[in-house]
Protein backbone atom coordinates (compact mmCIF):
# COMPACT_ATOMS: atom_id res chain seq x y z
CA UNK A 1 0.00 0.00 0.00
CA UNK A 2 3.12 2.45 0.74
CA UNK A 3 4.59 1.98 -2.62
CA UNK A 4 1.02 2.74 -4.59
CA UNK A 5 0.57 6.02 -2.44
CA UNK A 6 3.98 7.29 -2.80
CA UNK A 7 3.47 6.37 -6.52
CA UNK A 8 -0.07 8.56 -6.10
CA UNK A 9 1.77 11.26 -4.36
CA UNK A 10 4.04 11.28 -7.19
CA UNK A 11 1.12 12.58 -9.71
CA UNK A 12 2.23 11.14 -12.41
CA UNK A 13 -0.29 8.28 -12.56
CA UNK A 14 -3.37 10.86 -11.60
CA UNK A 15 -5.02 10.43 -14.85
CA UNK A 16 -4.92 6.51 -15.14
CA UNK A 17 -7.52 4.82 -13.91
CA UNK A 18 -5.11 1.56 -13.06
CA UNK A 19 -3.42 3.79 -10.16
CA UNK A 20 -7.21 3.78 -8.62
CA UNK A 21 -8.07 0.15 -9.48
CA UNK A 22 -5.09 -1.30 -7.56
CA UNK A 23 -5.39 1.22 -4.76
CA UNK A 24 -9.33 0.32 -4.32
CA UNK A 25 -8.71 -3.39 -4.59
CA UNK A 26 -5.64 -2.78 -2.08
CA UNK A 27 -8.18 -0.40 0.23
CA UNK A 28 -11.00 -3.25 0.09
CA UNK A 29 -8.28 -5.91 1.03
CA UNK A 30 -7.39 -3.95 4.31
CA UNK A 31 -11.29 -3.48 5.10
CA UNK A 32 -11.17 0.57 4.28
CA UNK A 33 -14.61 0.00 2.08
CA UNK A 34 -15.64 3.30 2.05
CA UNK A 35 -11.93 4.63 0.86
CA UNK A 36 -12.44 1.94 -1.64
CA UNK A 37 -15.54 2.77 -2.88
CA UNK A 38 -14.37 6.11 -3.75
CA UNK A 39 -11.42 5.07 -5.47
CA UNK A 40 -13.36 2.46 -7.71
CA UNK A 41 -15.36 5.39 -9.00
CA UNK A 42 -12.93 7.62 -9.49
CA UNK A 43 -11.32 4.79 -11.60
CA UNK A 44 -14.49 3.99 -13.23
CA UNK A 45 -15.27 8.21 -14.05
CA UNK A 46 -11.22 7.72 -15.49
CA UNK A 47 -11.75 4.72 -17.76
CA UNK A 48 -12.08 4.98 -21.10
CA UNK A 49 -13.50 2.01 -21.89
CA UNK A 50 -17.18 1.10 -21.50
CA UNK A 51 -17.27 -2.85 -20.29
CA UNK A 52 -14.07 -2.08 -17.35
CA UNK A 53 -16.11 0.37 -16.50
CA UNK A 54 -19.13 -1.52 -15.83
CA UNK A 55 -16.80 -4.05 -13.63
CA UNK A 56 -15.24 -0.69 -11.72
CA UNK A 57 -18.77 0.43 -11.13
CA UNK A 58 -19.91 -2.83 -9.72
CA UNK A 59 -16.82 -3.20 -7.78
CA UNK A 60 -17.74 0.50 -6.12
CA UNK A 61 -21.50 -1.11 -5.27
CA UNK A 62 -20.15 -4.00 -3.54
CA UNK A 63 -18.04 -2.12 -1.18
Amino acid sequence: MQLVDEIAAAGTLERSHLLYAVRAGLLARLGHREQARADYLKAAELCGNEAERAVLNAKAAEQ
